[in-house]
């Protein structure tokens, strides 16, 4: 038991350093549980018998999300890999086992330990194998390499299945950008485009790709450990919004601003000095309960832009816990 207690305190450290810890939960999970059991009067060894059903009707609904419709989904046979996250010890499905209202309310009370991890390596397979089935050929975009290490764990379990069939692409991005890319990939297919071509398309209008995002607080990042606790403080004193962009897989700080209005403002700017006016976008804004960003940019992108189409999206349980309630972003994909 005491050593059970130090292994829990060791998730978070891994999690900073980037190791994988869904090891590391399981072992938890096991330990905790066998040792209620010792303790109980009734000792009783299950079987869960539900296991193959549960896992029949994941695969089915897999292709279903938040942030690619039903009819989207449908239409244009766009695939979920959900990665994970835990409230506790207890494991949840990004997007199936817990609406997203839930965990904002989780994250903003701040109880329970809430992290996060990469899709496991069962549900990989079982998607990839189901993808492989129905397609000749089959794309899997996965968010920045540099934040995650989903991008190599689907890249290996994908290969070890089929190297020919299977291609895996860093987006480089997250959240919204991955369901623009997946539409756009579609797109050129369907318009005669090979399967190479279009991943060399892809591959040029992500490097010409934008996305800025802001923060309404920065204690879940100083809780993440990406920030230290005398900046949050300060940047919260004074009401300071730092705007930071997703650059090449990497966070970066570009401007701050104050308020809410003026890092609105101060995002428009940025993207007037980093897109080019020859170019028509896709504009998509994912949120953590910012309703209000939505009309703002819709508004003033239009005016400002080229904008063919624009998204909008809540974002999903596993980022929200890194950026807590209030954080929104704006995502800008060329046509070219």
């Amino acid at each position: 038991e005491p050593e059970f207690k130090k292994w829990i305190l060791l998730i978070p450290e891994q999690k900073r350093k980037g190791y994988p810890d869904s090891g590391l939960f399981a072992v938890s999970i096991f330990i905790d549980e066998f040792l209620k059991a010792m303790k109980s009067e009734n000792i009783e060894i299950k079987k869960d018998t539900n296991f193959k059903r549960e896992r029949k009707k994941f695969i089915k609904d897999f292709f279903f999300d938040e942030d690619v419709s039903e009819e989207l989904a449908r239409k244009h046979r766009i695939g979920i890999i959900p990665l994970q996250f835990f409230i506790g010890i207890k494991r949840f499905r990004d997007g199936l086992e817990i609406k997203r209202e839930e965990i904002y309310k989780k994250i903003k009370e701040m109880k329970e330990n809430l992290s996060t991890s990469q899709p496991s390596i069962d549900d990989i397979e079982e998607i990839v194998k189901k993808a492989c089935e129905k397609a000749r050929r089959t794309l899997i975009l996965t968010i920045a390499g540099k934040l995650s290490g989903t991008f190599g764990t689907i890249k290996a379990v994908a290969e070890n299945i089929s190297r020919d069939k299977v291609h895996v692409l860093d987006s480089k991005f997250l959240s919204l950008a991955l369901t623009i890319f997946a539409l756009r990939a579609r797109e050129k297919i369907k318009e005669g485009m090979p399967f190479d071509k279009m991943l060399e398309y892809l591959k040029e209008i992500r490097d010409k790709s934008v996305l800025l995002f802001s923060l309404k607080t920065l204690k879940y990042l100083v809780k993440s450990g990406r920030i230290s606790w005398g900046q949050g403080k300060i940047a919260t004193l004074l009401n300071i919004k730092p705007v930071m962009i997703l650059d090449d897989g990497e966070i970066k700080k570009v401007k701050v601003a104050f308020g809410d209005k003026g890092t609105m403002k101060k995002i428009i700017e940025l993207l007037d000095e980093k897109l080019d006016k020859n170019f028509e976008y896709d504009f998509a804004v994912a949120h953590v309960e910012r309703e209000e960003v939505i009309e703002f940019f819709r508004k003033n992108l239009k005016e400002k832009f080229k904008m063919k189409k624009f998204y909008v999206s809540s974002l999903t349980p596993v980022i929200s816990i890194h950026v807590g309630p209030g954080a929104f972003g704006v995502f800008a994909v060329p046509y070219i």
